[in-house]
Order: structure tokens, then sequence, then C-alpha cells
């Protein structure tokens, strides 16, 4: 490995640690992976802990423009010949070309419908997982004419996903900390304005400061489904705008403090 791929690899480990904002962090680390591992488009995307049928969702990429894909992804993760790495609960880096033979693989729904119409042929996916837990995964696609990742690219992704996997986990346990006061807030409001499921979810992300996009992203709806969501939502609990349901969260926090 060349002295600038080590200086590489430690740059991107200090983003992981030092980045407080998890989203900007995968961002950055994207970004960064780039330079040491070329590819035409790579993605983050987090373990659906909810009762979702997907196992993933919250996508974040680079290009920004290539979150097309990883919606459309969402919608056919059930035929993804590589899911069986989500059931495992285990970190590790698998390159699509080791999955399947290729005239096979290029049959595939996945890679019709997925690679194909993004002009991407391969692809490598790490599983980021600790302590028995499915955390999410890193995705990294090239076009055909780019060639195939190395093992030595593998091998640098294996030295960058321990340090993800602890991130990862620690965000999580954070979320899941901070969750159960969020879930007696939820319970609550549920039984109080007479909210579905689905519009707990919306407004447990709004109290979560997500944008639309994030949201609909995150619960894998359309932006019209989201908006269907939110007009029940403003009728339910007699707000007009999206700060007012903000402040609905403050004011039955405050409410439980008096």
């Amino acid at each position: 490995m060349r002295k600038n791929d080590f200086m590489c690899i430690n740059n991107v480990i200090y983003q992981i640690y030092n980045v407080s904002d998890f989203r900007e962090m995968r961002t950055i680390v994207l970004s960064l992976l780039r330079t040491l591992i070329p590819n035409s488009a790579a993605s983050f995307m987090l373990a659906d802990h909810t009762s979702s049928a997907n196992l993933l969702c919250d996508p974040v990429c680079f290009p920004a423009s290539f979150m097309d894909g990883e919606n459309k992804y969402m919608t056919i993760e059930e035929k993804d010949y590589s899911r069986w790495m989500l059931f495992n609960n285990k970190a590790m880096v698998i390159k699509e070309t080791e999955l399947l033979p290729e005239e096979e693989r290029m049959q595939s729904t996945l890679y019709k419908e997925y690679f194909a119409p993004y002009n991407l042929h391969y692809g490598v996916n790490m599983s980021i997982a600790d302590n028995n837990e499915l955390l999410g995964m890193l995705s990294l696609y090239r076009q055909k004419n780019e060639g195939d990742f190395t093992d030595e690219e593998v091998f640098m992704l294996r030295c960058i996903g321990e340090h993800l996997n602890a991130r990862f986990y620690n965000e999580y346990m954070q979320t899941s900390a901070s969750g159960t006061e969020d879930a007696e807030l939820m319970i609550r409001l549920a039984n109080e304005y007479g909210l579905t499921g689905r519009e707990v979810e919306v407004l447990l992300l709004i109290f979560n400061d997500f944008s639309n996009d994030e949201i609909a992203a995150r619960l894998c709806i359309s932006t019209n489904t989201l908006k269907k969501h939110l007009q029940n939502l403003y009728r339910k609990v007699g707000a007009s705008s999206r700060w007012e349901l903000m402040s609905l969260k403050l004011s039955k926090t405050s409410g439980n403090h008096r």
C-alpha cells in the first residue's frame, strides 16, 4: 500500500470520529473514499429497525444525484441477491462479482433495474455491524470501463470498516437511549390526538429535525404520500405549520416538568 493511501485512510478515520453530525460524517467519508477508492457512485444506508419490510433505509449518497438510484433500490431490495449479508448481523466486505457468475448477475432484477439504468456494472458492499447488531451498509459502484474493485481496495475498506462499526454502534446506542423518552411522548400524543402508526413515525422524525426529503427516504414513501400524512397531522393536532408541530414537543415535554 502506498504512503499516500495510508494518509488518506488516516484522514477518513479521523473524520469518522471527529465529525459530530452523523449525517454530515457519512457524506464527508463518501467524498474522501472517492479519492482513496475511485468510484462512480457510493452510498451509506442505515439498518431499518422499524417494522418496515425493508432492512435498509435513509440513504446518504455521493454524488447526491445518486439518491434516485438508492430510492429505486429500496423498492426492489427484496430482489437483491446479496441481501443475505444483512441477515448475518456480521461486518463483511463482498464484491458483486463474487456472488454470481457474470451472465447470471446481468440477468438479475437487481442488475436490470438498479445497475444498468445508472450505467453501473461493478459494486462492493460492506455491511456495518457490531455486537451482533446490523447497523448499515456502505456500497461503492463503478462503470464497466473502470474495472472491478481490487483485493487491495477491499482490504482498505476492511481497515476503515472497523472504525465505521464503532461509530455507527455508538450512534445506535445514543439513539436507543433517547428513544425511550421519545416513545413515551409519542404514545401520549397518539392517544391524545388519535394518530395512526405512520403519522407517529412522521411526527417523530419531524421532532428530530429531519427534512421532508429525509423523512420520505427514511420511511420509503413518496413525497406525495408524505404530504398526505402531514395534512392529516396538521388537522388532527390543530397545527398550520411545521414549526407548530415542533412546538408540540416542547409544550408536551415542558408540561412533564411542572
